[in-house]
């Protein structure tokens, strides 16, 4: 019991006082308030992406899902028009294959615009953690004017960290 009210007493001591040797803070709590205000500001930012890459995958599951219903009708439209040629349940057969594809084909951006959210929230992340251990600056407002960039085939891509 003595030890610890000992003990009690030199922590009390301490942190009134301050201790007998000066240390110096860790290099992570040596940040400004913007560098913490932008490190949080970017953790906001990934989890609404993160959220954003989920919608887009249900999305994606709903249009592929609408896909294989239009093919197993068109195949059933198909088999029947084989017992009994019908030039109309022909072209709605072709029709659902055609409707088919392209909901095939928006599955597969929304699921590739959901890989890509994700990737843009993990380097978001990476970023707020560089950030928050002082590893890297705050990033300056006039490095996002403008917040995009230009590739060779001239699509617009902008700036991950100026998002």
């Amino acid at each position: 019991m003595r030890g610890s009210a000992l003990a009690l007493a030199l922590l009390v001591t301490m942190c009134i006082c301050g201790s007998a040797e000066a240390k110096p803070k860790p290099k992570s709590f040596m940040i400004d308030d913007a560098a913490m205000d932008e490190a949080r500001d970017l953790l906001e930012r990934a989890v609404l992406l993160d959220e954003l890459a989920a919608g887009e995958d249900d999305s994606a599951v709903v249009a592929e899902k609408s896909a294989e219903a239009r093919e197993r009708e068109a195949r059933r439209i198909r088999d029947a028009s084989r017992t009994k040629p019908d030039a109309r349940a022909t072209q709605r057969a072709a029709a659902l294959e055609a409707e088919a594809a392209l909901a095939r084909a928006l599955a597969r951006r929304q699921h590739d615009r959901a890989r890509e959210n994700r990737q843009d929230a993990d380097e978001m992340r990476a970023r707020a953690l560089r950030i928050a251990r002082g590893e890297e600056p705050a990033l300056a407002r006039n490095e996002c004017d403008p917040p995009f960039s230009f590739d060779a085939s001239g699509r617009k891509h902008y700036l991950v960290q100026c998002l």
